[in-house]
């Protein structure tokens, strides 16, 4: 036995590798190698592969298809076919996905597919399914690559041959293919069967002495292709055939060597001259015939010398055409007869003629008739001065007068319908069966952007608008073609290859020939564009006058429930500020107050909400600079998003200052952020932040929210974006309504609260959402003309402070009063309250000189706190007077300007909020306030 026990040197050692180790780490290393070489040979194999799981999700897919689709691999895996491919292409994937998998066989077909440009491309695809090792399906797995050139080649290949074969067929001359060397004939065309009364089955494979009479060949071998070796090649030879029901005929054959699959062949094309033999033999008998007709003729025919010298001209015909005898015209020039400014052109057309014998050239051409008229004649001269029987130019004249002034005056009736069509403001056009354009007047050329009529003739609306247009035009156009039946007044949107967008009345009817066939459709359009937008901004007025409607009512709404719940937490903050004051630290009850107290301040922040929301709420303006008020709050914003949110700034330089109230402003930024971070959830998302500057016209400001009459001008704006789930359209309208929210826990007083400071600081709102693609929220301010002031506030320390002398308080809710009476006799005045103006000018009235100051409701049943303190001044100018509200302090301060308003105090008020609105106003008093109770 070799095996050591626990003290050998083999066994034990901890550095030392086992032989069964070391085999699994070189398998290892090799299966690594092995799975990274196939893995490169897959990502760069020329050919598409993708895998695909159950949901028809993508798993994988190489380089190639990501080059395909034109995204990258992050943006495929995850993805399905519904967001890579158009809604048809998707079906078709996925309904073949689930066949594969219903089958679990291969699919190995040929099919189209689109690329992200449009292009339709064929490819061969192979589809299996996957499975585990268990056997249970994953999902699909596919290699595809494109086949269009090959298609395209086997395509072009196919149709030469048929064409080839075609014209081998169709030719009207005898054609007859035979073995250069054994005579054996090896095809034929259906001309070369029709010569020689025989099927092809007869005479391909047979001899070629098959085709001629004995006296033609002998027996022999056929002369005529047996002298035909290369130096005769091409050349004409005359000679007989004789047909399966032994008729002779004379033929011609033009014979030359062809190869044909590397073969030597000699191919004949015959003529069939029998006729022509026999016409020949015919000819002098018929001569004095045709000269008859000639000369009878409703054309009349000349001859000419080279020089244009008239050899000859029938009397009759010429008598009828321009009214001479032949001795009138014969040894004359024919340029004599011609018009001076055809001359010219009929000169240089004979040179032409007169370049190739039997070359033959058509003109038309005016003559003078002898009364000096002017005949319009198609003259077709054909040169035959070669010709030994005929040696002279031979000009065959029809008289077209009557036809020319017919085609002017069409010319004269189309260039009117022309200018007509092109002048017409509404688009005109024609299209084929093809739906190629045959016309396109002006408007049609303009709306399109084309340059001229020549750059769309002949082109379909594919090459002319985006594919989703064209696709829609074509479907209208094959629905007319195909039907019959015109459309009449259909809207339909155009744009153009430049993007501009246009709305058409269009009207479609088919064009048919005089057999009733449709040929063609006629389209015209008239532009509504304007008819449109018109329609478009009266919606949107209507729309804007709806939403100011509703945001007003809302406002009152929100801003009365707001006036009332201020009193109402006025009477509970102010209790229980006073219940504080009193207690001692150690008091049992004290943590109680001290968490209803911060549940009061809480709801008083609710408040603050809806009167933001109304545009009351209360306002500190300073010229502030965005970017510092955001940097200020950088802490605050990351601590309050999501932890897989990531913040961006983008802040633009130089952004001018704006007017507005830096709480109020710190809410807006709080309120968009957090409603981005919710909106991008448990996923991983940005939301960035930007500052910066635009010059808005009132076009653009008529598209925002609050679209109040804004002036237009330079605003500065904070934008806030995300990546999240977006806004449906269904939800869009209402996002800014109070109390409208998506989110399970959420109020909907962020974005309300959002528009109603946008709304006190007369700015705007701009909107842009995609349900699954995010939002960005941009608000508008007006900018300030001057720069920005310091955000740095003082901060009042704690005070004794305490007054003296009497008051009066006046305001409609008892339990304000109550409080408001402690309060201030707690900071050591006498108190007179007043449960309304009316009362309170009683009050007054009966102690005008000892009442020291009046604390004031601004809202009030019978008399406001406005024409209360109207009143007051009448009864003693220099009264002191606070007034107190939950609305905007701005606003109200706004409406006092210059009347003499001691003071504000925004409700809920608590002692601190007393003192410091009192505190100015005596400034003698400065007793030390009575410790709180211990």
């Amino acid at each position: 036995m070799n095996a050591r026990g626990p003290s050998g040197d083999k066994q034990g050692s901890p550095n030392q590798t086992s032989p069964a180790e070391e085999a699994l780490r070189r398998s290892a290393e090799s299966l690594a190698k092995s799975e990274a070489f196939y893995r490169s040979l897959v990502e760069n194999l020329p050919q598409n592969i993708l895998r695909k799981d159950l949901e028809g999700r993508f798993t994988y897919a190489n380089q190639n298809f990501c080059r395909l689709v034109g995204r990258p691999l992050e943006e495929v895996l995850g993805k399905t076919d519904f967001d890579l491919y158009p809604a048809e292409l998707a079906e078709k994937y996925r309904a073949d996905d689930r066949a594969v998998m219903r089958s679990g066989k291969l699919l190995d077909q040929i099919e189209q597919n689109r690329l992200p440009t449009g292009e339709m491309r064929d490819v061969h695809v192979l589809k299996v399914p996957t499975y585990d090792a268990e056997g249970r399906p994953l999902g699909t797995q596919s290699i595809f690559w494109d086949i269009t050139e090959r298609k395209r080649a086997e395509e072009a290949l196919r149709q030469s041959e048929q064409e080839r074969r075609a014209l081998f067929e169709g030719a009207l001359d005898p054609i007859i293919v035979a073995d250069a060397q054994t005579g054996i004939v090896i095809d034929c065309n259906r001309a070369a069967c029709e010569l020689v009364g025989r099927d092809k089955s007869e005479l391909i494979g047979q001899h070629q002495r098959i085709l001629h009479p004995p006296e033609a060949t002998g027996g022999e071998f056929s002369p005529t292709f047996r002298e035909h070796r290369a130096e005769k090649a091409g050349q004409v030879l005359a000679t007989q055939v004789i047909t399966k029901s032994g008729e002779i005929k004379d033929v011609e054959i033009k014979a030359d060597f062809v190869e044909v699959g590397g073969k030597r062949m000699l191919q004949g094309i015959f003529r069939d001259v029998t006729e022509r033999k026999r016409g020949e033999a015919a000819l002098k008998a018929s001569e004095q015939r045709f000269r008859g007709l000639i000369e009878n003729s409703r054309d009349a025919i000349a001859l000419l010398d080279e020089e244009g010298t008239i050899l000859f001209f029938p009397i009759p015909a010429t008598a009828r055409i321009l009214g001479y005898d032949d001795r009138e015209l014969v040894g004359r020039s024919i340029f004599e007869l011609i018009h001076p400014d055809d001359r010219s052109r009929i000169s240089a057309i004979s040179a032409q003629l007169l370049e190739a014998p039997r070359r033959q050239v058509t003109a038309q051409v005016r003559f003078q008739h002898k009364d000096g008229s002017w005949r319009w004649l198609e003259a077709t001269g054909t040169n035959l001065l070669a010709e030994p029987s005929v040696q002279a130019v031979v000009i065959n004249y029809a008289d077209i007068t009557e036809r020319k002034r017919a085609e002017e005056a069409l010319a004269r009736e189309h260039n009117l319908l022309r200018t007509l069509i092109d002048n017409l403001p509404d688009t005109i056009y024609a299209k084929d069966r093809e739906a190629r354009k045959t016309l396109a007047n002006r408007a049609d050329l303009e709306m399109i952007g084309a340059q001229n009529e020549a750059a769309v003739l002949g082109k379909t609306d594919f090459e002319v608008f985006p594919p989703e247009v064209a696709a829609k035009f074509w479907a209208d156009d094959q629905a007319v073609l195909q039907t019959g039946k015109p459309v009449i007044n259909r809207e339909e949107l155009l744009v153009s290859s430049s993007g501009e967008r246009r709305w058409l009345l269009t009207s479609k009817l088919p064009v048919r020939d005089q057999s009733g066939q449709i040929t063609g459709i006629i389209g015209i359009g008239r532009d509504i564009t304007e008819r449109k937008q018109a329609e478009e901004q009266r919606l949107n007025l209507e729309r804007q006058v709806q939403q100011a409607q509703k945001l007003e009512s809302l406002g009152v709404l929100a801003g009365g429930i707001a006036h009332d719940f201020n009193n109402i937490l006025t009477a509970i903050m102010g209790n229980i500020n006073l219940a504080l004051l009193d207690l001692s630290p150690a008091a049992p009850a004290r943590d109680e107050l001290v968490e209803a107290e911060r549940a009061t301040r809480r709801a008083a922040e609710l408040v603050k909400q809806m009167l933001a929301y109304s545009g009351r709420g209360r306002f500190r303006v300073q010229r502030l600079d965005l970017q510092e008020v955001i940097e200020e709050m950088t802490h605050l914003l990351q601590a309050s998003i999501s932890k897989k949110a990531v913040l961006r700034f983008n802040f633009a330089a130089n952004v001018p200052a704006i007017e507005a109230d830096a709480t109020q402003l710190r809410q807006v930024i709080m309120n968009l952020v957090i409603n981005a971070s919710e909106a991008i959830g448990e996923r991983s998302g940005v939301i960035a932040i930007s500052t910066g500057a635009m010059e808005c016209d009132e076009a653009y400001l008529a598209t925002t929210w609050l679209r109040e009459a804004l002036p237009a001008g330079l605003y500065t704006y904070l934008e806030v974006a995300d990546t999240g789930c977006g806004i449906t359209k269904e939800q869009l309208p209402r996002i800014f309504d109070p109390f409208f929210t998506t989110k399970f826990t959420g109020r909907g007083l962020g974005l309300a609260a959002v528009l109603g400071i946008a709304r006190g600081h007369r700015g705007a709102i701009k909107v842009y959402t995609e349900a699954g693609k995010g939002s960005t929220f941009k608000v508008l301010f007006p900018a300030a003309s001057q720069a920005a002031e310091s955000l740095d506030e003082a901060v009042a320390g704690p005070t004794r402070w305490q007054g003296s002398g009497l008051l009066l308080l006046v305001d409609d809710e008892e339990s304000v009063r109550a409080i408001g009476k402690r309060i201030l006799e707690r900071l050591g005045f006498e108190v007179l309250t007043a449960d309304d103006g009316r009362a309170a000018l009683e009050v007054f009235r009966a102690r005008p000189d000892a009442i020291a100051a009046v604390v004031l409701d601004l809202t009030m049943p019978h008399m406001d706190g406005e024409e209360t303190f109207r009143e007051l001044r009448r009864i003693r100018a220099d009264v002191r007077v606070i007034l107190s509200s939950g609305y905007n302090e701005q606003e109200v301060v706004q409406r006092f300007a210059g009347k003499g308003l001691a003071g504000f105090v925004q409700k809920p008020y608590t002692m601190d909020n007393l003192r410091a609105a009192l505190q100015p106003l005596f400034p003698g008093s400065n007793r030390t306030a009575p410790p709180a109770a211990s």
